[in-house]
């Protein structure tokens, strides 16, 4: 999914803003600890570190054939 979108769900008796994880790519609600949802990429910081770590692999590849 290239482009962010945000739509709503029904959870737990109300309507909440949701999206889909730029890693795992499943759907998570909106937090009140949030300030910005739009900032927000991942799901956890499980799946922002597996990111991180996924790209750092992904250069470090990129250098080796040099």
């Amino acid at each position: 999914m290239s482009e962010e979108e945000v739509f709503k769900v029904y959870d737990r008796g109300e309507w909440k803003r949701a999206k889909h994880c730029a890693y795992c790519d499943e759907v998570f609600t909106d937090r009140a600890r949030w300030d910005d949802f739009s900032q927000v990429k991942y799901c956890s910081s499980s799946c922002r570190r597996d990111a991180k770590q996924q790209r750092r692999r992904e250069s470090s590849s990129g250098d080796k054939g040099s």
